[in-house]
């Protein structure tokens, strides 16, 4: 059985698998999303608690009791946003993960890599559990150096596309010449090139079961 995976930020929210892709509310998403670490959000101008809009968000974007669910979010995202995230996906599936787009990235390849996350406002570097943030608006140039610095020059460089994000194709094609231009090979790809059609599988190591009681959630991203 397939597990349910779904991705979550920088710039939207969909379950990619199992297919069919599936997209929550699109009001609902910008406003957990933009909450950020806030505990509260305006939605519809009225003050709405943010774990509780994000397990609506979540609900609506999984199957019925789901017994497993991996949250994929963005490696630059705080500790605290991501297990907010991770507590309201557990009143929604009994095994619940969460992983950066990085540790997925790497989860399914044997080679050392480098992970260029491209956000909105930011680009973040992922190595290992070492993370810098860039600013979008920094030369292609400048992002290629930090990536080649992250791999000592050795890793395969990976430049992550999320769905959502403005003008991510014509960013990630600047940062991918800038790098080429250095004479190195890099793949530009999406989570769903990682998880489909195979089973999704993450390490045992980070799995949880929610118990009758409380919700325990795994919190396995890499944050800055």
């Amino acid at each position: 059985m397939t597990a349910t995976v779904l991705e979550v930020g920088p710039a939207a929210v969909h379950r990619i698998a199992p297919l069919p892709v599936v997209r929550p509310d699109a009001t609902l998403v910008a406003a957990a999303l933009r909450a950020g670490d806030d505990a509260v959000v305006l939605l519809d101008e009225r003050p709405t608690d943010v774990t509780a809009l994000w397990r609506s968000v979540i609900g609506s974007a999984v199957d019925p009791n789901p017994a497993a669910m991996t949250v994929v979010v963005p490696s630059w995202w705080p500790q605290c946003r991501v297990g907010r995230i991770a507590e309201a996906a557990a009143t929604v599936a009994a095994d619940v993960v969460a992983m950066s787009r990085s540790q997925l990235f790497a989860h399914h390849t044997s080679d050392d890599i480098v992970v260029i996350e491209i956000a909105d406002e930011v680009i973040a570097v992922t190595a290992g559990e070492s993370v810098a943030v860039l600013a979008r608006s920094c030369a292609a140039d400048a992002v290629a150096h930090a990536a080649i610095g992250a791999g000592h020059g050795a890793a395969r460089i990976v430049i992550d596309t999320p769905v959502g994000v403005v003008g991510v194709g014509e960013t990630a094609r600047r940062i991918r010449s800038a790098l080429e231009d250095r004479g190195v090979t890099v793949a530009v790809v999406e989570i769903a090139d990682v998880t489909r059609p195979a089973e999704f599988a993450v390490p045992a190591t980070t799995r949880r079961r929610r118990s009758a009681r409380t919700p325990a959630v795994a919190a396995a991203a890499s944050v800055a």
